[in-house]
């Protein structure tokens, strides 16, 4: 806080009143006393510095602004002091004595170097010192600069080249074209290899790790056709007949399995048959033989002549042949008769008109 100059006119030793202590050294000009009333110097002494000058708190000194000031940290000079904050002429606050006076830390010696980060090629290490030669005291400052420092390492060996991985490749083709039903369906394949980069030999570095194929199952194909089988074959039936020869028949189901999915139909029969034999004649039914010729024409045993002039009877017979084993007899009759007149040797009448 400063003072204006009360009159611009007045001689050049009569300056503004400033408070506060300057802490930067400028040099006195010739100035001693310094006039707590009028804000002058006065009694020039000569060229010291501020800090010699101000052994003696009634000095002042006239610094390289060619502003006279005091030596002491009060308001001086001709006029009121400006207050406009209500400080008035004394301050004070509250303060403590320390048990001890803040003394600054200091570096121990640095550390060892820790061992380089890799065991081949080349990386790092590192080395550490603390905060303790000797540890900050009654608030003192800290060290200043870092904790750690890092320089570069080489182990004069070659790294190992470990395996990677290429991109996977594409899927092949699916192992099958259908589904069997009751079955996993069909899958396909992809790889990749070992070479993103190879392994090296030596100093040998590690293979990829995990595998290099993967399958996956085919999606959206349909089921196989499922071709029919035929089931066990069952027993024969009895003999068809009772006598004679007959037939034996046995059947099979076309259901191990039954066809699916547009699949074959089974070859071959559902049925197999074979010759029986009862060994048992079978009864033969007569049969009749061809008629025969027929008789002459006669009535009552007597031959009908041409003076006959009524109906006579004609007859012929068969026989029921071929009847053997309790056959059947033939059905029908024997002898068929008929009637008849007998012309032969009559004269034949004839008119004429």
């Amino acid at each position: 806080m400063g003072w204006e100059r009360a009159d611009r006119d007045t001689p050049e030793e009569l300056l503004s009143c400033c408070c506060g202590f300057c802490a930067v050294c400028f040099w006195l000009r010739r100035n001693q006393h310094f006039d707590t009333q009028t804000g002058r110097c006065g009694q020039l002494l000569g060229e010291a510095e501020v800090d010699h000058c101000c052994m003696n708190p009634h000095y002042g000194y006239q610094g390289n602004d060619s502003v006279c000031h005091s030596c002491r940290r009060f308001c001086f000079g001709i006029g009121l002091c400006k207050d406009p904050k209500g400080l008035g002429d004394l301050q004070t606050k509250s303060c403590q004595e320390r048990d001890c006076c803040p003394k600054p830390a200091g570096w121990s010696e640095w550390g060892s170097w820790q061992a380089c980060s890799v065991s081949c090629s080349s990386g790092h290490r590192q080395r550490e010192r603390t905060c303790s030669s000797p540890p900050p005291n009654c608030g003192g400052p800290g060290c200043s600069g870092p904790s750690k420092e890092t320089s570069a390492c080489h182990t004069g060996k070659v790294c190992p080249v470990h395996g990677g991985w290429s991109a996977w490749g594409p899927w092949e083709p699916c192992d099958g074209t259908c589904v069997r039903e009751g079955s996993e369906p069909p899958r396909r394949h992809s790889a990749r290899y070992c070479t993103n980069p190879a392994p090296s030999i030596d100093p040998p570095g590690q293979p990829c790790p995990e595998s290099g194929h993967r399958w996956e199952y085919c999606k959206g194909l349909p089921f196989c056709p499922v071709h029919g089988g035929w089931g066990p074959w069952g027993e024969y039936s009895r003999c068809s007949v009772t006598c004679g020869l007959g037939a034996q028949v046995k059947r099979r189901v076309c259901d191990s399995p039954a066809p699916k999915h547009g699949g074959h139909a089974c070859p071959g029969e559902a049925t197999s048959t074979k010759i029986c034999n009862t060994h048992q004649h079978c009864p033969v039914d007569g049969q009749w033989s061809e008629w025969g010729e027929w008789s002459g024409c006669n009535r009552s045993g007597k031959n009908i002549r041409c003076s006959t002039y009524s109906a006579g009877t004609q007859r012929r017979a068969r026989t029921c042949e071929h009847r053997e084993w309790e056959g059947k007899h033939c059905s029908g009759d024997i002898v068929e008769t008929r009637p008849c007149y007998d012309i032969e040797k009559c004269r034949s009448e004839s008119r004429h008109h």
